[in-house]
């Protein structure tokens, strides 16, 4: 069992780098604003400097709220839910346990 920053860390890499995965999902959720999206509504995804566009290393932009805080529907740790979004916001917003 993973240890409560184990799991945070191993979510916040899942929320980088995903198109596929977000691609692949039924819906996505956004820990920075706890809003639920359909992959079809992200219109903005950004590239690290050696991917080209439409990459599948590419990171999703929330169509809400505009940060790339966006994880896929299934993440490896825990199911798509409200609580995993408010805890990953508190984590990685409110610096529960980690520096924001």
């Amino acid at each position: 069992m993973l240890s409560f920053q184990a799991e945070c860390e191993q979510l916040l890499a899942q929320s980088r780098r995903h198109r596929l995965a977000i691609e692949k999902s039924r819906i996505c959720g956004c820990f920075h604003c706890e809003r639920f999206l359909a992959p079809h509504q992200i219109r903005r995804w950004v590239a690290g400097l050696d991917e080209a566009a439409g990459s599948p290393e590419e990171t999703a932009l929330c169509p809400w709220c505009g940060v790339d805080a966006v994880l896929p529907e299934w993440n490896g740790v825990y199911p798509m839910g409200v609580g995993l979004l408010r805890r990953m916001r508190g984590y990685r917003f409110g610096g529960f346990g980690r520096a924001a």
